[in-house]
């Protein structure tokens, strides 16, 4: 490890060095040591993010026509997607931009996806099904009782490891094609088990 190699370079170099030296590389080592990221507590990809307080998008009614069934303009793709992009950039916590310019810049994403899932009997029963991971159907409580070593429990404990809850996905809002809209919802909703 990267302490281990300090703790080696500093008993290689106290045998080499004048006193002074000796001092500078103490203090390095007692720096490496106290600002190691390294807990063995941790998953490898690092500890949770506390999570801030959930902000809505700015109100974007004015760039959406009224109805439920819409189709968006090219400016209105553009200003989304723009707007989006730059929110995302400067708050990367932001999942609800994140979530939108996928939404708007993704069709040929989905549209691949959606042809991937159609060319498999397990992708047409989802498809045909439209399950929705969501608190009915995933008890984390009753997954962190399963057994260590299986998916669920995995998937339980990464989801208390980082305060997720299996309804916190943003809901689809500008994928105008119901099918594509499913393949979207349901990429989101199985995001954190491929990071279980």
């Amino acid at each position: 490890t990267q302490e281990m190699r300090m703790i080696r370079l500093h008993q290689h170099l106290s045998r080499r060095y004048s006193p002074k030296q000796q001092q500078q590389q103490q203090l390095l080592t007692k720096y490496f040591s106290t600002t190691s990221s390294t807990n063995y507590n941790e998953p490898f990809y690092g500890k949770a993010r506390e999570a801030p307080p959930k902000p809505s998008m700015p109100n974007l009614s004015n760039l959406l026509p009224s109805s439920s069934t819409f189709t968006l303009s090219l400016p209105q793709r553009l200003g989304i997607s723009i707007h989006s992009a730059i929110t995302a950039l400067s708050d990367p916590t932001r999942a609800d931009a994140v979530a939108a310019l996928g939404e708007v810049t993704g069709h040929v994403a989905l549209r691949d996806m959606y042809n991937v899932m159609m060319s498999h009997p397990t992708g047409q029963l989802i498809l045909r099904d439209t399950p929705i991971v969501n608190a009915t159907n995933v008890n984390l409580k009753n997954l962190e009782g399963m057994e260590e070593g299986t998916f669920g429990r995995a998937y339980a404990d990464f989801m208390k490891c980082h305060g997720f809850h299996p309804e916190d996905r943003d809901a689809v809002r500008f994928v105008e094609d119901e099918e594509l809209a499913y393949v979207m919802l349901r990429y989101r909703q199985c995001h954190d088990f491929w990071h279980t």
